[in-house]
């Protein structure tokens, strides 16, 4: 009898600790789930633009970022896309690029209330030639859905994240030839906030 109620014991405790380690595994696994931040992930696609650039691109001469937009309309941007615009700007000139302001009275750039700048492709070359313009930073976006598995310890983690994927070019102003190009995605909560 006693080796019985030994044998009870050892299995509950056993399959506690198993229990244990699932939950555990499965709270651990919440934690490393990537968190995306956009101040990131614009950081990291102007670190690539940089770094890949197929041409010298002088700091002296200006550069132009534009609103990213939707790749479902070219014409459409959002509140963030709008803000995409103004980090990767805000980072090029962190690293000591002259990156011309658009909202400072030129008439050349394409300027939609309430979207953002454009840049109209038979303009980028005059555009060049008035501002001194060596390139131009546009970049679209998408929102889509990934399933992410994930496997901690012997639990497996499935959950579905919606997704923005973020594609950046460095256009030079003379030729529209891509000069670098960066492709990005981050995790969001919020799709509305990029118009979908």
């Amino acid at each position: 009898m006693l080796k019985k109620i030994f044998f009870i014991a050892l299995v509950s405790i056993l399959m506690g600790c198993a229990s244990y380690q699932e939950n555990f595994s499965v709270d651990q696994a919440e934690k490393k789930l990537p968190e995306s931040n956009l101040i990131t992930i614009c950081d990291a696609a102007v670190n690539d633009l940089v770094k890949n650039c197929k041409i010298p691109i002088d700091k002296e001469k200006a550069i132009i970022v534009t609103s990213l937009v939707s790749v479902n309309n070219l014409e459409q941007s959002s509140s963030m896309g709008r803000m995409a615009g103004e980090i990767l700007a805000n980072k090029l000139s962190q690293r000591g690029y002259t990156v011309k302001e658009l909202k400072m009275g030129q008439n050349k750039i394409f300027i939609k209330k309430g979207q953002g700048e454009f840049v109209l492709s038979r303009k980028l070359q005059e555009i060049a030639k008035s501002y001194d313009v060596q390139a131009v930073v546009v970049g679209t976006y998408a929102v889509g859905e990934e399933l992410e598995s994930k496997k901690y310890g012997e639990t497996m983690l499935n959950r579905p994240l919606t997704k923005l994927y973020l594609s950046i070019r460095m256009v030079t102003s003379t030729t529209d030839n891509i000069c670098s190009s960066t492709a990005q995605s981050m995790t969001i909560t919020n799709a509305r906030l990029w118009g979908y």
